[in-house]
């Protein structure tokens, strides 16, 4: 999921993103963990904001994926200032989902062929 919020970098609350972040897509531990890189931004029309990609990865024996990806489409399809209120951060506009589902083997091992 990519993100961009308001303000500086200094100030923003990456531990209230994923406070926030977890029940909004119904990410639980220990079968969804989320993981946030962030970075000011750096193109004139978003100066002065942060970006943040949120990479979520669920594992199938804990969670249901499915569930999870539904959540975040459902999360995704909200306004910038519905997803601003569930995340109590100031979006400057709405959440974007990047889908990269990784396929499993029966046996349960990841299958890194394309």
């Amino acid at each position: 999921m990519s993100f961009i919020f308001a303000g500086s970098i200094e100030h923003f609350s990456s531990t209230r993103l994923l406070i926030n972040l977890r029940p909004a897509i119904d990410c639980v531990e220990p079968g969804c963990e989320i993981h946030l890189h962030i970075a000011a931004a750096d193109e004139s029309r978003t100066a002065g904001n942060i970006h943040v990609q949120a990479n979520v990865t669920v594992d199938p024996v804990w969670t249901n994926a499915k569930v999870v990806l539904d959540d975040i489409e459902k999360f995704t399809a909200l306004s910038a200032a519905e997803q601003s209120s569930l995340l109590v951060l100031n979006l400057e506009e709405p959440a974007t989902a990047h889908e990269e589902p990784v396929a499993l083997l029966a046996s349960g091992l990841i299958n890194t062929k394309r």
